[in-house]
């Protein structure tokens, strides 16, 4: 795969023959009436397993892979919808984008329309060969895909399997996540409910509410996050100025579900509904005044306690107007002092933060004195949080590992001596967790019931690809 070709047909006949050396068979013939010539498919009846489309070279040929390869897959539902509509599944799909030497993995699923995640990095096979990291992460990269084409095939084989995906592992639309239930800090099972699309106000937010399944109908409030500090929640829940945090599950991928009671807000403008919360942003200056000290208050002993919120600023403030009472939301960013930085996209342009508050930069509290928190404004940040940074940090501020254990770091191979290009090569974690965000895709088997397929969610709004649990990639000897 890494020499020259002369002939597009060439090099897409030498990927298909590496495959079929590791099991996989790709057929390059049309596609039954679809009419479609792929450079190689796989199908277990009419179901899409494997699209490929390739390219000899960067940048050759009229079309880009990647659209191709979905145009080809939208044919091919087309010729199948009478199956597909009596399925409970969005019917995914792998599609291998072949360009000179380079291999891409994406996976593709059909909600109201077709939607492609990219699902692991481009790999190129023309690594030198002391680059032993290069080749771990191809090895694994191509092991974790060939079992789950496997695992993929066997069930689009038997059908009667995809219709029982509305037994509750799915809510019946694809419009919310696919958890319908959740374990308490008892680590009791409880099953809940969305409610109707409509309803679901926060969804861009990946911020969801529904009710539990049992006779009490509690309201619930189901927030997705990457990351998410539930001892600084607890905390200010136990000081009565949170809700109180109800569970807080890892799912697939390195997403966090954290539930619990719903706040009631009401965000009128003339008017209030009894016992209900205002954000802080839409109310008067002079109605925030009396609020000033007991917030200062709080963020102080969440100081003392060791950790820091992170994003104190008004919009994450709620206000009783009938006794004053506050509550504090959103702990995604909040931390043990120290412990970690802010994540990418920090918005420093719209919203008044420390100076320092960029991307990657260490966060931490003000070890000096808390500053006064700003009531002044409908912009203005709460103050008491503030940034540290090395020199030596700001310079490698892209090359940091993650503290959440993110997969991507520098392997240090970054030669600034010598006056030529700058060379930051993947390496692999040892932990798991690499291989998980490297493939950027769901467990296949639930973790409470191994013998039952389920289809999980990459973006958590129904874009679902389809891997194989960790446990059993391969391992390098």
């Amino acid at each position: 795969m890494c020499g020259f070709y002369t002939k597009e047909h060439e090099r897409m006949y030498a990927f298909r023959q590496l495959f079929l050396r590791h099991g996989v068979q790709l057929h390059a013939d049309a596609i039954s009436s679809s009419k479609c010539g792929t450079e190689g498919h796989m199908l277990s009846r009419k179901f899409t397993v494997v699209v490929v489309e390739g390219k000899n070279e960067i940048g050759s040929g009229s079309c880009e892979p990647f659209a191709q390869a979905m145009m080809y897959y939208r044919k091919i539902l087309e010729n199948s919808s009478g199956e597909i509509s009596n399925l409970e599944s969005n019917v995914p799909s792998f599609l291998i984008a072949v360009f000179g030497a380079c291999i891409a993995i994406t996976g593709s699923v059909f909600t109201d329309k077709i939607h492609c995640d990219v699902l692991s990095p481009v790999i190129p096979l023309f690594w030198h060969l002391k680059d032993i990291p290069m080749q771990e992460t191809a090895v694994r990269t191509f092991g974790t895909l060939k079992q789950a084409i496997e695992k993929l095939q066997d069930v689009y084989s038997k059908p009667e399997l995809i219709r029982n995906f509305g037994d509750g592992n799915l809510v019946p639309t694809l419009e919310c996540p696919y958890p319908r239930s959740y374990r308490d800090s008892t680590n009791v099972h409880h099953s809940f409910s969305y409610y109707y699309v409509d309803n679901q106000t926060l969804r861009d937010r990946l911020i969801f509410f529904g009710e539990t399944d049992d006779a009490a109908r509690k309201k619930l409030c189901i927030k997705f996050v990457r990351r998410y500090s539930r001892e600084a929640h607890d905390f200010c829940a136990a000081k009565e100025h949170a809700p109180e945090l109800i569970a807080y599950n890892h799912l697939s991928t390195g997403w966090i579900m954290v539930v619990m009671d719903v706040l009631d807000i009401d965000d009128g403008v003339f008017s209030q509904r009894p016992g209900a919360y205002r954000p802080l942003a839409m109310m008067d200056v002079s109605a925030r005044q009396p609020l000033e000290e007991p917030v200062r208050s709080l963020i102080q002993q969440l100081h003392e306690n060791g950790y820091v919120h992170g994003d104190l600023q008004n919009t994450n403030f709620f206000m009783r107007g009938d006794d004053e009472h506050f509550m504090l939301l959103d702990f995604d960013w909040a931390s043990p002092i120290g412990s970690t930085r802010y994540p990418l996209h920090v918005n420093w342009l719209d919203v008044k933060r420390p100076e320092d508050a960029r991307d990657w930069v260490r966060l931490s509290k003000s070890f000096s004195s808390i500053p006064r928190p700003k009531f002044k404004s409908n912009r203005a940040a709460l103050s008491g949080i503030s940034c540290i940074k090395r020199k030596e940090e700001r310079t490698r501020t892209l090359m940091q590992p993650r503290t959440e254990g993110y997969l991507f770091t520098s392997s240090g191979s970054v030669n600034l001596t010598a006056n030529v290009a700058i060379t930051i090569q993947a390496k692999i974690h040892q932990d798991s967790s690499y291989v998980e965000r490297l493939i950027m895709v769901s467990r296949w088997y639930d973790d409470s019931n191994s013998q039952r397929p389920i289809c999980r969610s990459n973006s958590m709004s129904g874009t679902t690809c389809i891997a194989s649990p960790i446990a059993e990639l391969p391992r390098l000897t």
